[in-house]
C-alpha cells in the first residue's frame, strides 16, 4: 500500500501550483483546508457564462443562482450544475467587468 501525505501549507507544491500549464488552486476559505481543482480558471468560466447569456439573448434577464446552475435554461451546458460558489466567483469577475450586476 502506498500513503501520500500533502501539506497544505505548502504553497509550491505541484498539485496546487502547477506553471507549465499556467494553474493554481481555487482555495475556498482563507484557512486554506478547502479548495476547487479546476479545468478552467474563474475567469474562464466567467467568459463561458457570459457567452452563453449573450448567445441565448438573456442579457436583460433576471436570473437566479439555482437558474444558472441547474435551471432548464442551462440544462446541457458545461456549466450546467456548477458549484455555487464557483458560480459566485465567476459572477464577480463579471460584475467586476461591467458585464452583471
Amino acid at each position: 500500500m502506498q500513503v501520500f501525505t500533502i501539506n497544505t501549507q505548502q504553497d509550491d507544491f505541484p498539485l496546487f501550483k502547477n506553471t507549465s500549464i499556467d494553474r493554481s488552486i481555487e482555495w475556498l476559505d482563507k484557512s486554506k483546508r478547502a479548495c476547487f481543482v479546476l479545468w478552467k480558471k474563474v475567469p474562464e468560466w466567467a467568459n463561458t457564462i457570459h457567452s452563453f447569456v449573450k448567445t441565448f439573448g438573456l442579457s436583460d434577464t433576471v436570473m437566479t443562482l439555482d437558474e444558472l446552475s441547474s435551471g432548464d435554461d442551462v440544462r446541457g451546458t458545461e456549466f450546467y450544475g456548477i458549484p455555487q460558489e464557483l458560480l459566485i466567483r465567476a459572477l464577480v469577475v463579471l460584475e467586476t467587468q461591467g458585464k452583471c450586476k
